[in-house]
């Protein structure tokens, strides 16, 4: 039990020496710098040229750390600067970082860095020094990069008032600062905004953390005004500017507020007004109250904003009688944005007028026609009856009666309408194709509501057009229904003449066209003699000097007529010559050995080999259509008394003997 004890305490004792080690080596025996290049000065985000650092070891025996790597803000991983590095005793190891990046946040704040080392140690049984004993280390350094500042001037701009009345006038304070280390001589300054091309400074020259200010008066003009000052200064014989770099606005106060008023009719509880107020200035308005022409308060706005409206209503009592007749007017007052007094007015007095129910209105139109004639240039000249029938229990004023669809225009008006019937003549000039009129009565009463009747049409269609069936003993004329509607009876019998005429016109136009064909047509068969009628197809077709009846066919029975057509380029298989029996009659064709052709013309010569006595056979060289009857196709035989000079035309082939036709059940077809 004993021994177990002793046991557990040494065990605890090498625990705690083991964490003890690595907080006894943060102590270390290395102490490390870092420094800027100081010839490098950044004033925007770049490049560093180097960070220099510093190792020394402070121990008197040489140093060896092992894997020694770099880690820092403005690197994004760590970097590697040697494997293995040995640091005399007292002596120092210097290594630079170059071309870093600097970063706008990177400027005026610590930068920090972190050296990171491994340690190895053997103990004593490892002669061979396989087995190390690997300690890590670190050390944190850091570094400012500090912006550099170009000798810049600063201009600043104030105003006495932001807000000024166009036409006022107002102070403008220019300041300028010298905050570097450098001196700034031959100061100028000038504004395009406000028109002032130079302005006058107590001195040119500003050293170094001085400033100076100069004030200038100006007047608003309308729109308000942008200040533009321009500075201009040299250092160390460079001259440079500076400008503002945001606009500086002085704004222009335009009060302005607008009042509509918009009156409706009378009714039993009064006159309706609503007054609309806007705010067509610049800056709001406030407190704005309204009131009537005998200071009625009738309402408040608290606020106004510049482009806002707000409607305010009231109802006036309706006058009793038209000597009591009110004229009302409104007035409303406020503070403008600078708490000067602004008021506005209604554009004009409005007069409450007495109240009229719909039923104290009663006015009724007719429109007859009475009478018309048509002139002689087509157009019409009509006679309209007008009655206007007044039934009002209140005085009608300003009663108009309008045409819309042709006359569109005023036919009669009245001042005043009398009560009970008014009724007048009126002629309208109209012109031919006039379909309808439509006339409609407008009126006021006493509280000036605007009444009108149902439009009235007057139909005119029925006198364009004839009656459908017209008699001798009638005249045609219009006939007039109880509605007062109008029809025309003679437009039907127009329509129907004129198609008439039409017809006939057409029926002659075909006629002469026919005429005109038929003659035409004389005139091609007359002017070419040279063509006959094909009997078989009924075409013309082109003339042949030969006969039309083949003899052939001829002599063999054969009564109708074969007409032979020769095609160009074709040529028979093979010609049959007669062959002889024994009794030395002519039985029969056989075919005769083709001989090399003479050309001549449209035919070739043959003549059998070792018969010189015989005439030569010409076979067209066009082909011969075929006969009806089932034969085979042959060429014609006529004879020659005399030899012919050569032609265009094929020569017809002659025997000594005449040939006797062998019937086939064959059809031989000759290819074109």
């Amino acid at each position: 039990m004993k021994n177990r004890r002793i046991a557990l305490i040494l065990a605890l004792c090498l625990s705690l020496m083991s964490w003890a080690m690595p907080a006894y080596s943060a102590t270390e025996p290395l102490t490390a710098q870092v420094e800027t290049d100081p010839e490098c000065l950044l004033s925007a985000p770049g490049e560093m040229s180097f960070f220099r650092f510093t190792l020394k070891n402070t121990l008197d025996e040489p140093y060896t750390a092992e894997n020694l790597s770099l880690s820092g803000d403005v690197l994004s991983e760590p970097k590697l600067i040697s494997e293995q590095v040995t640091i005399p005793g007292n002596d120092v190891l210097e290594f630079t970082l170059e071309n870093v990046f600097i970063g706008e946040g990177d400027f005026d704040r610590p930068l920090a860095f972190t050296l990171s080392w491994q340690l190895f140690t053997y103990i004593a049984e490892d002669v061979n020094r396989e087995n190390p004993i690997v300690t890590d280390h670190s050390l944190s350094v850091s570094a400012t990069v500090e912006r550099f500042i170009e000798p810049v001037l600063t201009l600043l701009v104030a105003t006495d008032t932001p807000l000024v009345r166009e036409g006022d006038g107002f102070s403008v304070t220019y300041t300028l600062k010298n905050d570097t280390k450098f001196d700034m001589t031959n100061i100028t300054l000038q504004d395009a905004g406000s028109g002032l091309v130079g302005i006058p400074l107590e001195k040119d020259t500003l050293l170094a953390g001085q400033q100076m200010s100069v004030s200038a008066e100006l007047t608003m003009k309308e729109g308000g005004l942008t200040l533009q000052p321009l500075a201009k200064y040299t250092v160390r014989g460079l001259e440079s500017e500076v400008k503002l770099e945001t606009a500086f606005t002085v704004a222009a106060l335009k009060t302005e507020v607008q009042m509509e008023v918009e009156q409706y009719p009378a009714t039993k509880e009064g006159t309706l007004f609503q007054i609309t107020l806007t705010n067509a200035g610049t800056h709001p308005v406030t407190n704005l109250v309204l009131t009537d022409e005998i200071g009625t308060r009738i309402g408040e706005v608290p606020s106004l904003n510049a482009g806002e409206s707000r409607t305010l209503s009231c109802t006036v009592p309706s006058a009793v009688a038209a000597g009591q007749l009110r004229n009302i007017s409104f007035t409303a007052k406020g503070k403008d944005a600078l708490g000067a007094d602004c008021t506005v007015h209604s554009p004009q007095s409005y007069p409450v007028l007495p109240f009229v129910s719909s039923d104290q209105v009663d006015i009724r139109l007719s429109v007859v026609l009475r009478d018309h004639a048509q002139l002689g240039d087509g157009s019409w000249q009509l006679k309209v009856l007008f009655e206007i029938e007044n039934r009002s229990q209140v005085p009608i004023t300003q009663a108009v009666i309008t045409e819309g669809d042709y006359y569109k225009g005023v036919v009669n008006e009245y001042e005043t309408l009398s009560t009970g019937t008014t009724s007048f003549e009126k002629e309208l000039v109209l012109p031919e194709g006039t379909r309808s009129l439509t006339f409609v009565l407008t009126a006021q009463d006493p509280a000036q509501t605007q009444y009108a009747t149902v439009p009235m049409s007057l139909d005119l269609s029925s006198l364009m057009a004839p009656q459908a069936t017209a008699q001798p003993q009638i005249r045609p004329g219009t006939t007039i229904d109880t509605t007062g509607t109008i029809y025309d009876t003679e437009r039907y019998a127009t329509l129907f003449r004129r198609v008439t005429v039409a017809a006939l016109v057409l029926m002659g136009l075909f006629l002469l066209l026919s005429i005109l064909f038929y003659v035409a047509e004389e005139n091609v068969l007359e002017q070419l003699p040279a063509l006959r009628e094909d009997p078989v197809s009924g075409r013309l077709v082109k003339r042949e000097d030969r006969e039309d009846i083949d003899p052939v066919h001829a002599q063999f029975g054969y009564t109708r007529p074969i007409r032979l057509r020769y095609g160009q380029g074709m040529e028979t298989e093979e010609q049959r010559a007669p062959k002889q029996n024994p009794e030395g009659d002519t039985a029969a064709f056989g075919p005769v050995p083709q001989r090399e052709a003479e050309a001549e013309g449209d035919t070739a010569v043959f003549a059998p080999k070792g018969d010189e006595g015989t005439k030569a056979f010409r076979r067209p060289q066009r082909g011969v259509l075929l006969s009806n009857d089932g034969t085979r196709a042959f060429a014609p035989v006529h004879p020659q008394e005399k030899a012919q000079p050569q032609t265009n035309q094929p020569r017809l082939i002659e025997q000594k003997k005449q040939p006797r036709l062998q019937r086939e059940n064959k059809l031989e077809i000759l290819r074109f």
